[in-house]
């Protein structure tokens, strides 16, 4: 690791960002260097975050957009598939929907911006996965574990809603296959294929459907619960499909073809990655001259950016009732947060 004032990263900054003056450059291992991400200033716009993100790849039924809402940068995920609620066979074309909307805030760092996008594609997946777990009861198609339900209803009769913990903790196999038989996913039907009761107590089942699903290649989920009743059944088989969404995007998401989450990365790499581009200005640039010089840009940099994340309270019972939070826990910065 060294400074040179004259020498620059090998790769051009993207749009958007720009080294502080005499910030230090980290020699990496093969001879590349680079320019800390903390050691960048940061001024996005949409035209910057559009050329960040034209290096990502997914699915192409998961479009990311960017736009400019009312002087700010948004990030929004776009879905392209069949209406959750109806069949396919009565919808002759595909349709667009479009997830939340994610601001981007102009000093983010490039990274953040990318996790940002990765973030909301597994949201936008989330969604979808909830809408397309179905449960017959009574002879009607339900989807129980949607976004879209009453919140404020159901805190009113949560009551009502909780009394289902206490039903049925001993069902059989067949119970299971029962209650299974009621379910669907993505139209497809859920078959129990295997389970074992653990000597460490969870209890590991693998259900089949029988059609083709992208995230599930041979059409599987291995699923736990941690009992034999059918709320912890159902709960554990949108958690394992949850999770295997999840899965998917760590697997496929990628920037300049380089999936940050997968499992193929090395973690003990990623470490030493970090050793090496997160030491101190102190430890970077020793004595130097430009060390001063460049610790009071870095400082007033960090504070600026800090500085522009910090919410106005109001005057309102809420905003009080923040405060007496925050209070409790005997700040430093209590007065700049809370005034």
């Amino acid at each position: 690791m060294s400074f040179d004032a004259n020498i620059l990263p090998p790769v051009p900054l993207n749009l958007g960002e720009a080294a502080l003056a005499q910030a230090p450059v980290v020699q990496l291992a093969g001879g590349v260097s680079c320019v800390p991400q903390h050691y960048l200033r940061y001024m996005h716009t949409r035209e910057s975050v559009e050329a960040l993100l034209s290096d990502v790849a997914y699915d192409p039924h998961y479009p990311v957009f960017v736009s400019d809402d009312k002087g700010q940068i948004i990030i929004q995920i776009g879905i392209v598939g069949y209406d959750n609620y109806k069949s396919k066979a009565r919808q002759p074309k595909l349709k667009i929907v479009f997830g939340r909307k994610w601001r981007v805030e102009p000093n983010l760092p490039s990274s953040e911006i990318l996790q940002t996008v990765f973030l909301a594609l597994q949201k936008a997946r989330e969604h979808e996965v909830r809408e397309c777990l179905t449960l017959d009861m009574d002879g009607y198609v339900t989807t129980p574990f949607n976004n879209h339900h009453d919140m404020p209803l159901m805190a009113r009769q949560k009551d009502v809603l909780h009394a289902v913990n206490e039903v049925q903790a001993d069902m059989t196999q067949a119970d299971i296959s029962a209650l299974l038989s009621r379910v669907r996913y993505d139209g497809y039907e859920a078959e129990l294929i295997d389970m074992e009761i653990t000597r460490l107590g969870p209890i590991l089942m693998k259900v089949k459907f029988d059609g083709s699903i992208d995230m599930l290649p041979d059409r599987t989920v291995l699923m736990t619960a941690d009992t034999l009743s059918p709320n912890a059944i159902l709960h554990g088989l949108i958690d394992a499909l949850l999770a295997e969404s999840d899965r998917h995007v760590k697997t496929n998401f990628t920037y300049r073809g380089f999936a940050r989450f997968d499992t193929a990365v090395d973690v003990q790499a990623v470490a030493k990655l970090s050793l090496t581009t997160r030491q101190s200005p102190k430890q970077l640039l020793g004595a130097s001259k430009q060390k001063k010089i460049f610790a009071k840009t870095f400082e007033s940099e960090r504070y600026e950016t800090d500085s522009t994340r910090i919410p106005t309270l109001s005057s309102s019972p809420y905003s009080d009732k923040l405060r007496e939070q925050l209070r409790e826990f005997d700040l430093s910065n209590y007065a700049m947060v809370c005034g």
